[in-house]
């Protein structure tokens, strides 16, 4: 574990070598990530915290770590959770998620099928984090035909609502859209719409689907698990 992930960096062998009173592991709470916080009991939102809180685990303080290899068994987990995350300062982990649930029933079609993720995680584990909230990953959409009823104005959170408003006016409205589960969500790299190129990645997906689909970016997904709920 490193600190760059916010993770602990001491010298664990103390309890590594502690013999340990284990419970049944199948009726003890299913952890996460071990994780140190701030003083608001709030933790950087890495990627690894993201995929152990979408998989339907909780996340703990280190601190439980330390206190369980004292006592020689697990303690219970109350008192060590986690509030949230720094990113959603305005949502708390007040309950466990269910896998599989957050966005089931969802459609999302990952644009061009496949986006620059970045160093801290790979293409390949965001595809996997998206089903692991229980959406089913398309190919393509196709035109369809939207109510004015259908886009009314919603907050469409913190990261989204900040993105949109970099997006060129003439093709903001997509990433402003509400997310429905009868809709298919894009999910867009954010690099891929920027300057003067980003224009023509922009005009294909009006083009291809008629402007009639919410489109967002990874940042949406972290979002809605901070939240835990679709935003």
């Amino acid at each position: 574990m490193s600190q760059k992930d916010n993770f602990w960096d001491g010298d664990l062998s103390d309890i590594s070598d502690t013999e340990l009173d284990l419970p049944d592991p199948n009726s003890f709470l299913e952890l996460t990530s071990i994780t140190s916080v701030g003083k608001d009991g709030r933790t950087a939102r890495t990627y690894k915290y993201l995929a152990g809180i979408a998989s339907g685990a909780q996340a703990v303080k280190v601190e439980w770590l330390f206190d369980s290899a004292k006592r020689g068994t697990l303690v219970p987990v109350d008192g060590y959770l986690i509030t949230g995350d720094t990113a959603m300062r305005g949502c708390s982990l007040v309950s466990k998620m269910e896998r599989g649930k957050l966005l089931a029933g969802y459609n999302v079609c990952v644009w061009k099928g496949k986006w620059d993720a970045g160093s801290a995680h790979t293409h390949e584990e965001l595809l996997s984090l998206i089903c692991t909230l229980g959406a089913k990953l398309i190919d393509k959409v196709s035109k369809v035909d939207i109510t004015a009823s259908d886009d009314a104005v919603v907050d469409i959170g913190s990261s989204a609502a900040k993105f949109a408003a970099t997006v060129p006016v003439t093709y903001r409205d997509m990433f402003t859209k509400p997310t429905h589960s009868t809709r298919a969500i894009i999910l867009v790299d954010p690099d891929t719409i920027k300057g003067t190129k980003g224009h023509s990645v922009l005009d294909d997906i009006t083009r291809q689907t008629a402007g009639a689909y919410p489109c967002r970016t990874k940042s949406w997904l972290f979002d809605c698990i901070s939240a835990n709920k679709v935003i």
